[in-house]
């Protein structure tokens, strides 16, 4: 996936592996993200395949590695765009511990929800300025397929932190189960 993340930012312009992460970390991150560490063996092998060209350039005194997409590179990324979406359960390795709350105590529960629903409130912030800043851009955010993905993600996120905090407020007064005969002894094992 990241390879198509590549291509597809240098479907635009060219671009340096700080860059590309820049990009990433305004839009992509909210779904799918990746180190330098991932980046740059991910350019190579794009390299290698001839799917992009590399330029060396010295601006300012600083050494600077661009990378542009070929012919080859945009036709597979082209192809690989007019792929039907198939549709799979995504990570969401956050709700884990969630399901076990049970066995927490209800404070530390409910501080950690807290906790949660604050750092969920600052990505919806950044994804709500990003809105409003193609809104300004004179790109109705809704009706872009980039601002319609921004949509889905304050809408996610929404539900989100609603949920958190229902969650939060009906868990509170609730006690710990840890004794033996809690909700997942035996023969009662909880199914997702």
């Amino acid at each position: 996936m990241l390879e198509y993340i590549i291509l597809g930012f240098l479907m635009g312009c060219a671009a340096s592996g700080y860059d590309l992460k820049q990009y990433m970390a305004e839009s992509t991150s909210y779904f799918f993200d990746a180190s330098y560490g991932s980046i740059y063996p991910a350019l190579k092998r794009l390299e290698e395949k001839k799917l992009i060209l590399s330029e060396e350039k010295v601006t300012g005194g600083k050494f600077k590695k661009l990378y542009s997409i070929t012919e080859e590179g945009r036709g597979v990324f082209l192809s690989w765009l007019k792929q039907p979406v198939r549709f799979a359960k995504t990570r969401l390795d956050y709700l884990v511990p969630f399901f076990f709350y049970e066995y927490l105590d209800p404070i530390t529960a409910k501080q950690n929800l807290e906790l949660f629903i604050e750092t969920a409130s600052v990505g919806l912030e950044e994804l709500k300025a990003q809105k409003e800043e193609l809104n300004i851009r004179n790109m109705d955010a809704g009706h872009t397929f980039h601002g319609s993905v921004l949509v889905y993600g304050i809408r996610y996120y929404e539900m989100l932190i609603e949920w958190c905090s229902q969650l939060a407020t009906e868990k509170s007064t609730t006690t710990a189960n840890t004794q033996k005969g809690g909700p997942l002894s035996e023969n009662n094992h909880p199914r997702l």
